[in-house]
This record gives C-alpha cells, structure tokens and sequence, in this order.
C-alpha cells in the first residue's frame, strides 16, 4: 500500500508481481484497461488519467467505467460485466468517497469474479481517500506507475 503523499513510492515486491503480469501479453495488442470510478464525484479524474497517458502515448485502450449514463439500472452491471470481461486490467480511480460509490462496489466485485487483476491509482492530492476494499494494489498517481502500468505490454 502507498501512504498518503509518499510520492511514488509503492509495495515493493507485490507490486513487482503485478506489473510482472502485465508485462506478459504477447504484445499484439494495447492492453485494455476497465477505468472504474466515482461517477459522482471524480469524472475530472478519469479525463485526466486519459488525457496524461495520451501525452506520454502509451499503448492502451481504455474502456470507460462510467455507464451510468448510458445504461439505466439494472441493465449497466449487464454492460459492466460484458466490458470488464473483455478487459485485460480493472484501475481503480481513488477520490474522497469512492469506498463508497455503490458502482465502484459492484465494479471490483465483478472484476474479482473474472479473476481480472485490480489496481487503484491514488486521485487525491491531498491524500483524502479510503481504499476500496478488495480493489487491488493502491499505486501513487505518478508518471513512472502509469508507464509501468500502462506501457508494460
């Protein structure tokens, strides 16, 4: 796990193992990433992660966790689950309330069930967040974590 305001300092050898795996696709294709958060609060956070990845252009494919608007209730866990299947990673934007977004909940519960790996990326500056319980690894926000993540492919 990452403290608040550590920079880019991360858990060592299990992190390690996570970006080991990433680094093991064959490489045909971008990796897809399932971006999950807080519809409510933190859509500022999911164009910022998109933005900052497509100025450092790493290969990846990103597929919008905000079905919210899209898809009523219930059918969006329908829509979810679909994508997060077709997903090769789940991240985790982390806001002040995210533990608490019920779509967040349902979201990494899915992701879990396909056995797809999770990691939270820190979206908070001010390091008020609480992690998403059962959401994977807690990686700082910095460019040397999204190249590792996004590029290791």
């Amino acid at each position: 796990m990452v403290a608040p305001g550590v920079g880019g300092a991360i858990a060592g050898a299990a992190a390690s193992k996570f970006f080991s795996w990433l680094a093991e696709s064959d490489g045909t294709r971008p990796p897809r990433v399932f971006v999950s958060f807080d519809f409510d609060n933190d859509q500022q956070l999911k164009h910022l992660l998109i933005g900052q990845t497509k100025r450092q252009n790493l290969p990846f494919s990103v597929v919008d966790g905000s079905l919210k608007e899209a898809a009523p209730e219930p059918r969006w866990k329908e829509a979810a689950l679909r994508e997060i299947r077709r997903c090769d990673v789940v991240v985790v934007l982390l806001g002040r309330y995210t533990h608490k977004a019920p779509g967040v909940l349902a979201e990494v519960a899915m992701a879990r069930a396909e056995g797809k790996p999770i990691v939270q990326l820190i979206g908070s500056r001010a390091g008020a967040y609480t992690r998403v319980r059962g959401g994977g690894r807690i990686l700082a926000w910095t460019q040397d974590n999204l190249s590792r993540l996004f590029g290791g492919f």
